[in-house]
């Protein structure tokens, strides 16, 4: 027999599971959380924007270079050269470098000569046009940072979406359970009443009819009942779906597990509202994706822009000298310059119309989440407290249609009433009753909303906390 048979059967027998067999939502929310692989899967986006970060990084690493090229032919030295150099970039646009190298030999360049011991040098590469702000490598850092970002915004949207779907699965899963235990009850009531028409029948009380009509209401019932047995195996069986283990392998519903009954539903507060929307401003994942893509928006308009309005040029100055120790005196140095303008600045032009306009566009998409996560969040706000409330007047029904169902009970035991009334009558309860789970259920999902709307699960690790 599968678990949710056991409890069926449990339910049937009149004997709830006992309480080490419930599984509560916090249990369940926590253990989908820690153990699913969707969850593994939404944290590994982040791990991989990381390694997109040291990738860029990289551009910012000292690099040390190092040559030798020699020939000789028939007897003579043509030239022989060493080249040795070590470049540290820094993320503020300009380049240190520190330089040896020694050149020998007949044929030579005249410019690359060097003395018998070679030359040491020490230097300073400095953009003074385009790349003194920005760069290829700090925007790339830039962009790759943003999208760091954009992933832990992804990340959250995933799991939230993990456990608005785990808050379903176990919404369904408490309702079958209800209207199992519902139906049961309503059954034992039937069977007890056909039972008692029959000793009415017998001494005369009764018409044979009542018989017939105590009978067909027990077959209604037992009908209603393993229509609910159904619907509760099968949401056991989704419910069971969303349990993984931490070795990553599917894990087992427990024996015997049944949820916990949903207590203390309140309404929100406007202080609690409030602080929900504040927490959604900085960490809602559609607005934090949006703000990354932002930034690497802004990233690539900065570098695009000073490529139309600045040229690009180049200081580049070195310090000589035949010994590393003497590379401070000032006596020998290299210097040079570099200037590179087009003419036109068409493909600058418009790549910075593009990057702008993509910026501004971003600009406008993130004023637009902003607006859209407040109006969810107090639209889902909204639905809870309307079903704190119906809950709270379908219960004062609920009360209502016992007492007539017992007032007309009465009436029937004195002969007043008919068996056909007695049995609307309740028919009436199971209804309300049925009526009081959906509500109950929907107490559940509606938190659940409320917190894929917040962001980041603020609600439902509430509704956890009481469960």
């Amino acid at each position: 027999m599968t678990v949710w048979t056991l409890v069926a059967a449990a339910l049937l027998n009149g004997s709830p599971p006992p309480d080490s067999a419930v599984l509560s939502f916090r249990d369940f929310y926590e253990q989908v959380i820690a153990n699913h692989p969707i969850v593994a899967q939404a944290r590994l986006l982040e791990e991989i924007a990381s390694g997109d970060v040291r990738t860029a990084l990289g551009a910012f690493d000292p690099r040390m270079q190092a040559s030798w090229d020699r020939k000789r032919f028939q007897g003579s030295e043509y030239f022989d050269y060493v080249e040795a150099a070590l470049k540290v970039p820094t993320r503020f646009g300009f380049d240190f470098t520190l330089g040896y190298e020694r050149a020998d030999g007949i044929f030579i360049n005249q410019d690359r000569r060097t003395p018998g011991a070679g030359l040491f040098s020490a230097g300073i590469s400095l953009p003074v046009g385009q790349r003194l702000v920005t760069d290829e490598r700090r925007a790339a850092l830039a962009q790759a940072e943003a999208m760091r970002t954009w992933a832990r915004g992804e990340r959250t949207a995933l799991i939230n979406k993990l456990l608005f779907a785990a808050a379903e699965a176990y919404g369904e899963w408490y309702s079958s359970w209800q209207r199992v235990s519902l139906t049961t009850e309503g059954v034992s009531l039937a069977d007890f009443r056909l039972g008692g028409t029959r000793d009415r029948v017998r001494a005369g009380e009764s018409a044979a009819i009542d018989t017939l009509e105590a009978r067909l209401e027990l077959q209604r019932r037992v009908v209603q009942q393993r229509e609910a047995h159904l619907a509760f195996a099968n949401s056991s069986a989704m419910l069971e779906s969303m349990l993984w283990t931490s070795t990553g392998d599917a894990a087992v519903l427990p024996e015997g597990s049944a949820p916990q009954r949903l207590e203390n539903e309140r309404p929100t507060s406007d202080a609690e509202l409030a602080q929900w929307l504040d927490v959604a401003r900085r960490t809602h994942p559609d607005f934090i994706k949006t703000q990354a893509k932002l930034r690497d928006a802004e990233a690539a308009r900065a570098l695009a822009m000073q490529r139309v309005f600045v040229p690009d040029a180049r200081i580049n100055a070195d310090a000589l000298s035949v010994t590393a120790g003497a590379l401070g005196d000032g006596a020998s140095s290299k210097i040079g310059a570099s200037i590179e303008v087009p003419l036109w600045f068409r493909k600058e032009r418009g790549k910075y119309q593009a990057t702008s306009g993509k910026a501004d566009q971003l600009a406008s998409e993130r004023s637009l989440v902003s607006r859209t996560v407040e109006i969810g969040i107090v639209t889902a706000n909204n639905e809870v407290n309307t079903v704190v409330e119906l809950i709270d007047i379908q219960r004062v029904i609920v009360s209502n249609a016992q007492q007539l169902r017992d007032a007309e009970q009465r009436k029937f035991e004195n002969g007043e009433s008919t068996l056909f009334i007695v049995n609307t009558r309740e028919r009436t309860v199971l209804d309300e009753q049925a009526r009081l789970i959906t509500l109950e259920t929907k107490y559940l999902t509606t938190k659940a909303k409320l917190s894929v709307a917040v962001g980041a699960f603020v609600a439902l690790g509430e509704l956890a906390g009481q469960s």
